[in-house]
């Protein structure tokens, strides 16, 4: 054997038992193994795909809980507080924040970590920060690939929180058995933007800062709202709370509780099959920018004579831009522009 391709052969040895070592450590809960893992499944490198496939059949004990909600709700002290009921219930906690991106380094800054860990009390709590990016398109993704991390280590439950703007908060909850909703008081008329929002994906709200003024406006706001979506939001609870003496906490607890010993067992599958359909689309409108415009304004231009129907012309499109992208180079570039939306 050629000495390159013995060194190409002890190399994948070698990373196959990289990859069950750490597999291993996961399953015993060993806080440098889980690490490892999640750093290798968020950038989606080959040996977080081999991660993923090893603890497949380890996945779907923990219940997952979303947190979201605009930036300064105080989402990570409540989190904080959480973690202490739950420690002292004696669960092993997980955490997921996903933080803003350092413009510098593209690191997650880690500012609601820190917050988080002020309240940890040594109980077995692991929490681990995901940076933002700038990007949302894998976001899902990577929060449920670190979940499944931390359910095959053997924490439950397993809360995600957001970095609180923007589609995040709708792709975190996709991953979660529970979302969370946290607002803060004195919205006012700003709650209609968040019933066009985040308001679809509630199944418990926090009116946090219950402390302070306009806390009960804005609790009576969302009950409002809850009753003009009818039977649909029959079970939505809305729960004011309070980091500084502890209002409202306990209520949270045991409603979180009350949705673990009620939710179907397993992951969240219908987050991934949605992420599939998203992908399926970026990977067709990427197909389709590949398409010769002149084949385009051909097809447009039959449509204007009355040739074909507007439905045939798009499905024309499709076939030809399929044709087209099982072309080496083509496939390549899609490859490529989807990693890069990840």
């Amino acid at each position: 054997m050629p000495a390159e391709d013995a060194r190409a052969v002890r190399a994948d040895m070698a990373a196959t038992e990289r990859v069950a070592t750490t597999v291993d450590g996961v399953r015993a809960g060993r806080a440098r193994a889980i690490g490892r893992a999640i750093s290798e499944v968020e950038s989606d490198s080959d040996a977080g795909r081999q991660i993923v496939a090893a603890l497949a059949g380890h996945v779907g004990r923990a219940h997952r809980i979303g947190f979201t909600g605009p930036p300064g709700a105080g989402k990570s002290s409540l989190v904080g507080m959480l973690i202490e009921r739950f420690e002292l219930h004696g669960d092993r906690v997980g955490v997921i924040a996903v933080d803003p991106s350092s413009r510098a380094t593209g690191g997650a800054i880690l500012g609601d970590r820190v917050r988080m860990e002020n309240h940890a009390g040594g109980g077995g709590t692991f929490i681990r920060s995901l940076g933002s990016r700038g990007e949302t398109g894998g976001l899902s993704l990577a929060a449920a690939r670190a979940a499944d991390v931390l359910d095959a280590a053997g924490y439950d439950p397993i809360l995600l929180e957001t970095v609180g703007a923007g589609q995040a908060d709708l792709e975190v909850s996709e991953v979660a058995h529970t979302s969370v909703v946290v607002l803060p008081p004195g919205l006012g008329d700003e709650i209609q933007a968040v019933k066009a929002g985040v308001m679809e994906i509630a199944d418990i709200f926090v009116v946090s800062k219950c402390d302070i003024a306009g806390a009960s406006q804005t609790r009576a706001d969302l009950l409002a709202l809850l009753r003009l979506r009818g039977p649909e939001a029959t079970g939505i609870r809305v729960i004011g709370t309070s980091t500084v003496d502890g209002e409202g906490v306990e209520a949270l607890f045991e409603a979180l509780n009350e949705r673990a010993s009620q939710r179907e067992p397993g992951v969240a599958e219908g987050s991934l099959a949605r992420l599939v359909v998203r992908r399926a689309l970026r990977t067709t409108e990427l197909e389709l920018a590949a398409l010769p415009r002149a084949r385009l304004l051909d097809l447009g231009a039959r449509v204007r004579r009355g040739e074909i129907t507007l439905e045939h012309a798009a499905r024309a499109a499709l076939d030809a831009a399929q044709e087209l992208a099982k072309s080496p180079a083509i496939a390549a570039r899609g490859r490529s522009s989807s990693a890069a939306s990840d």
